[in-house]
């Protein structure tokens, strides 16, 4: 009888082994979870910046426009192109910078 609960108890302790396996490998599993959410967070916020700082630039961009082009002023419609392409070159660089990608090189 007591063969029985020897092998009783050996099974508990090997299905207790393995449920202890399986938590470590779920923890850690929640660890890197949690650190890809992080980066993922991070992203999500420069991107909402590049954007806001796109339709603020847009924006001035049109009234700038829209003031120029109410005063028939050919040099501020031309000083405006040049600011413009400045501006979509900025845009375009910005837009490189937050791409998943690029903070990706520099780790």
């Amino acid at each position: 009888m007591i063969w029985w609960y020897g092998s009783q108890l050996d099974r508990i302790e090997t299905d207790t082994s393995k449920i202890i396996s399986t938590l470590v490998t779920i923890k850690g599993g929640i660890y890197k979870m949690s650190a890809e959410l992080d980066a993922l967070t991070a992203q999500v916020e420069q991107n909402a910046a590049v954007e806001a700082t796109a339709v603020a630039l847009i924006k001035q961009l049109a009234d700038e426009l829209a003031t120029a082009v109410a005063n028939n002023d050919g040099p501020a419609l031309q000083a405006l192109s040049v600011k413009l392409q400045a501006s979509a070159s900025a845009l375009a660089a910005a837009e490189t910078a937050a791409s998943p990608g690029a903070n990706t090189a520099n780790t």
